[in-house]
């Protein structure tokens, strides 16, 4: 007999048929108990059953400069694009091919003092940057 095992991160938390779960780093659900705490932050996901996608769409994250620790909720719409928000507050909105492009973008806007600060970043549109400060 052989056995696998493979080492495997808690990537999220997400809510299941109001139970929360983690979301693991092999797409499957893991049971959070009424008991546990967990030492680092981790971002919401807000999905119906799209684990996987929410698995490649950390890869890609991970891929850019931007910094997946920086991200407090994710949300994804049947259209299978994804929005986030940062921990200060900024709302990205996806678009929904060309992810690590419009990661590194979203990270260039982010850190350029001359912008400023703005509390929603549109990348949905192509070759388009919308931005607000509502």
């Amino acid at each position: 007999i052989r056995i696998n095992i493979e080492k495997t991160n808690f990537l999220a938390i997400t809510n299941k048929e109001n139970k929360k779960f983690y979301i693991v780093s092999n797409g499957k659900l893991i049971p959070i108990k009424h008991s546990e705490s967990f030492e680092k932050k981790l971002p919401f996901v807000f999905t119906k059953n799209n684990y996987n996608d929410f698995i490649d769409l950390k890869k890609i994250i991970d891929q850019s400069d931007f910094q997946f620790y920086e991200i407090d909720s994710f949300y994804y719409f049947p259209s299978k694009r994804w929005d986030f928000k940062t921990n200060d507050g900024t709302l990205i909105k996806l678009p929904e091919k060309n992810l690590l492009n419009a990661l590194q973008l979203v990270n260039k806007i982010k850190s350029n003092k001359k912008i400023g600060d703005n509390k929603i970043i549109d990348l949905r549109i192509s070759n388009h940057i919308i931005t607000s400060n509502d």
